[in-house]
């Protein structure tokens, strides 16, 4: 179920999103996912996926990390020491289970080979 209708009172407690979910109409909560393994830093900008991140790049190096709306935002900090605000979308990637829970969004891509492609 789409994240924007489906929560509400979204914040973020450390590496966690929390907040109030629906399950079977009613609200509930709170409900929470680690975004940590998920989100790093890249240059100032919320960077998703991958595998290799180290451990709370972007809580460490960020300052007012907040949630408005569906939005991540936060002012990160670039290997040269400057700030910049970033923002993600977390709508992009996060969907609410029908049990109420939070889970995270997988996108598979198939390559063909070019011998598989005959017409």
């Amino acid at each position: 179920m789409a994240l924007a209708d489906n929560s509400r009172n979204l914040r973020i407690v450390g590496t966690q999103l929390s907040g109030e979910t629906k399950k079977d109409g009613s609200w509930t909560g709170p409900v929470t996912i680690d975004l940590n393994p998920k989100f790093d830093n890249d240059e100032g900008n919320f960077k998703f996926g991958g595998s290799n991140f180290s451990p709370n790049t972007w809580t460490r190096s960020g300052q007012n990390i907040r949630v408005a709306g569906t939005e991540l935002r936060a002012k990160l900090k670039k290997r040269d020491g400057a700030e910049q605000e970033a923002n993600f979308d977390l709508a992009k990637v996060l969907r609410v289970k029908n049990d109420g829970t939070f889970f995270f969004i997988t996108t598979c891509v198939y390559y063909l080979a070019p011998h598989a492609m005959r017409l």
